[in-house]
């Protein structure tokens, strides 16, 4: 009953979808003993994202556009922002250490976030987001 509630809604969803970049959560109902929900997009290929866990300071490079950095760190850990991410594009940070983690500018990088650029707490996260070439907003749980 439920599998056939969530197919309806999902059907009408997707009629309502008006543009390439509209995102739909999907309900994976093929498994009996749980469900999943997965974020597809509906025109082109989903952006895959990969999970990275550093255990030194780290810049980002091209490829980690779009992807999960995990910081597991027991020390004062230092992730810079270099100048590689395009408009639009973003990544994501999450500290699971108990070391504390900051965000920092690199060379030809505006990097802005309230109240500050570190992430505030263990298990914290926050996404560093392009704005325009070498402008960047870090949002997420940050303090001074």
């Amino acid at each position: 009953m439920a599998d056939s509630k969530i197919s309806a809604l999902t059907a009408l969803a997707a009629a309502d979808v008006a543009s390439a970049s509209d995102l739909l959560a999907i309900v994976d109902t093929s498994a009996v003993a749980t469900k999943s929900i997965s974020v597809q997009a509906l025109h082109g290929a989903a952006q895959v994202v990969s999970t990275k866990t550093t255990g030194s300071p780290y810049s980002l490079v091209a490829t980690d556009a779009g992807t999960l950095l995990v910081i597991d760190s027991s020390t004062a850990y230092t992730v810079t922002i270099a100048n590689v991410l395009q408009p639009g594009q973003r990544v994501d940070i999450l500290r699971v250490g108990t070391g504390s983690v900051t965000l920092q500018a690199g060379a030809g990088v505006t990097l802005s976030g309230t109240p500050g650029l570190l992430l505030r707490a263990q298990f914290s996260a926050a996404s560093v987001i392009c704005r325009s070439s070498g402008v960047c907003v870090a949002v997420g749980d940050l303090t001074a």
